[in-house]
């Protein structure tokens, strides 16, 4: 159990690490259950640009794992 437990903790420092804050607020946002509208009323940006993030955000991800 704690080894899932340093592993979970090891790849969310490790994403951290990876994702600029915008793309990790928005990930955190779009994987709380809010849609992209929600997501850049939060973020005070336009839905493109919370799109944008979110499709940085994925294609780091996807790459590092």
């Amino acid at each position: 159990m704690l080894d899932d437990r340093e592993n979970f903790e090891a790849i969310c420092r490790r994403i951290t690490k990876i994702l600029t804050p915008m793309e990790l607020r928005a990930l955190r946002l779009y994987l709380g259950g809010y849609s992209y509208r929600e997501i850049a009323q939060k973020m005070s940006v336009t839905e493109k640009a919370a799109d944008n993030a979110l499709q940085r955000a994925r294609g780091k991800l996807k790459h590092e794992y």
